[in-house]
């Protein structure tokens, strides 16, 4: 019976120590913002919004070639020079014809004209032998002999085709693969050359592009064929047209990431030289004639989004009303009963504020890691708060039903106190949503109504709004202020509230364990647990 209550001591020590550290993180701060402007109104607007990934890198040409000679022998003549324009087919060079060829052509030629000679003598014969006693046997000697040769001459002249057909296969000249300029060209006529000598280097310049790499995380984002605006340092007068022509099948590893290089196509030369160096901005998304607001006007809480509103009742625009709760209150009320007694009444919040020193009690098994009171309604932000932690042994942290009910009259009730043996999900759950509904308050000290929207494309400066509001209502925005000495300031605890929770992401998602004392996304760094 004594270790028990020597535990329950402990827990009592470490939840005052929790609540101590909530009001001086969050509560201080609020206090610090609500002495001064907190926010500014700004319209919903229609308008465009694109989506862009950037690169640095510079221009190259699009079109390289380098001509080969293609097989072995001596050139006879070089037709062009560096710095010349060529058209595909011309002829760079020509090479000396083959000397067998030559002499293989010009001994066929000699047998085709000995037995045509021949053919000749045999006519003259077989005219001569008519009329003499052996006509007929000499005539068909004569005969024979013509038919003889003229198939000889036959055979002589497909030999000479099977020559010329040879020839024609081999290149007796090289030609432009592409349209361009002469880059390169060190052949002169005489020099012997091989197969893969190289003739010369043609660039076609009139084809451009920007070459850029993209970090793995945005190239699945990347698609050939999208728009793409390139700045180029040497020519500050116009942004250049583009689109993305080809991407990198594998990419290049360099400190732990991989990023893949990614071709774009210029569309306007005038005055780009190939290496000039800028930046490339690859349209991704982009919509036009959208609801929009500032980026920072929107507040995630959970997976859901918020702006804040001027209230009804005139608002505050640029600066935050007392504890920024609408006018009614907001979540104050009893805080529970103490498994010894000794509940602490919270009373009621008028206008928007809460009383200081909410319910001490509200459970009856202690929490491990520090267990934030329930029903504590110290942050001057009329908002119920919530114990967050792991109950060992079945008993559950406090904070169960009810804790988040928003009480129009300045009371809440505070819940049911522990949950039933066995740890039920509810009362985790309802933990984790009063988490939430603590920091949902430190929102309301900056002014306004919570309004909630559905969002749309995104950019560094303004977000689509599909619905929640129409173009012209009016938005809070905050503005970065604080008190020296008062915590951590307006805008860094938005940044905060937008996500930044360590281990934990948006508002509602915290590190497992987290308890009261030891939220892993305010100012603590560690869970579960006083630092």
């Amino acid at each position: 019976m004594k270790r028990w209550a020597i535990g329950v001591g402990a827990v009592l020590i470490l939840a005052a120590a929790g609540a101590g550290a909530y009001y001086y993180y969050f509560a201080k701060d609020a206090e610090a913002t609500s002495e001064g402007a907190a926010a500014l109104t700004a319209a919903a607007t229609r308008g465009s919004i694109v989506k862009q990934i950037s690169g640095t890198g510079a221009v190259a040409a699009n079109t390289r070639e380098t001509v080969t000679a293609g097989k072995s022998g001596t050139i006879a003549a070089v037709n062009v020079k560096v710095g010349d324009q060529v058209k595909a087919g011309q002829i760079l060079v020509t090479f000396e014809a083959a000397d067998d060829y030559d002499d293989q052509i010009e001994s066929i030629e000699d047998n085709i004209d000995r037995l045509k000679e021949e053919i000749e003598g045999y006519q003259q014969s077989y005219k001569e032998a008519t009329g003499t006693e052996n006509e007929e046997a000499a005539k068909q000697d004569l005969q024979k002999k013509m038919e003889d040769a003229e198939s000889d001459i036959a055979d002589y002249e497909e030999d000479l085709q099977d020559i010329y057909e040879k020839q024609s296969e081999e290149e007796k000249a090289v030609t432009a693969t592409i349209d361009g300029e002469v880059t390169e060209m060190d052949i002169e006529p005489g020099d012997e050359v091989q197969a893969n000598t190289t003739i010369a280097s043609i660039v076609d310049y009139t084809r451009l592009e920007f070459v850029t790499s993209v970090d793995e995380l945005d190239i699945p984002s990347v698609k050939v064929g999208q728009a793409v605006d390139i700045t180029l340092g040497a020519i500050t007068d116009r942004t250049i047209g583009a689109a993305v022509s080809e991407i990198a099948r594998e990419g290049s590893a360099s400190n732990g990431s991989s990023s893949f290089e990614v071709s774009i196509l210029l569309k306007d030369i005038e005055g780009v030289k190939a290496g000039m160096s800028g930046e490339a901005a690859i349209t991704i998304e982009s919509k036009e004639d959208i609801v929009l607001v500032p980026v920072n006007a929107v507040v995630a809480i959970g997976n859901r989004s918020f702006v804040r509103v001027p209230s009804a009742e005139g608002g505050t625009t640029g600066a935050a009303a007392g504890s920024g709760a609408p006018p009614g209150g907001r979540r104050g009320g009893a805080g529970g009963t103490a498994p010894d007694g000794g509940g602490f009444p919270g009373g009621e919040a008028p206008s928007g504020e809460a009383p200081a020193g909410g319910a001490q009690g509200g459970g009856t098994a202690p929490v491990m890691g520090g267990a934030a009171p329930a029903g504590d309604a110290s942050t001057g932000t009329g908002r119920q708060a919530a114990a967050e932690g792991t109950a060992p042994e079945g008993a559950s942290a406090a904070g169960g039903d009810g804790a988040q009910a928003d009480g129009t009259g300045g009371e809440a009730p505070a819940g049911e106190g522990a949950a039933a043996a066995g740890g039920e999900a509810g009362a985790a759950a309802g933990g984790r949503g009063n988490m939430a509904d603590r920091l949902a308050s430190r929102i309301d000290t900056l002014g306004g109504e919570l309004v909630e929207v559905t969002t749309g494309l995104s950019d560094e400066n303004f977000v689509e709004i599909v619905s929640g509001l129409s173009e012209g209502d009016s938005v809070l925005v905050p503005i970065a202020q604080g008190t020296p000495g008062m915590g951590s300031g307006t805008e860094e605890q938005q940044t905060q509230i937008r996500g930044t929770f360590p281990g934990g992401g948006a508002i509602g998602v915290f590190p497992s364990g987290g308890g009261g004392g030891g939220m892993g996304g305010g100012n603590f760094q560690r869970s579960g647990g006083m630092p």
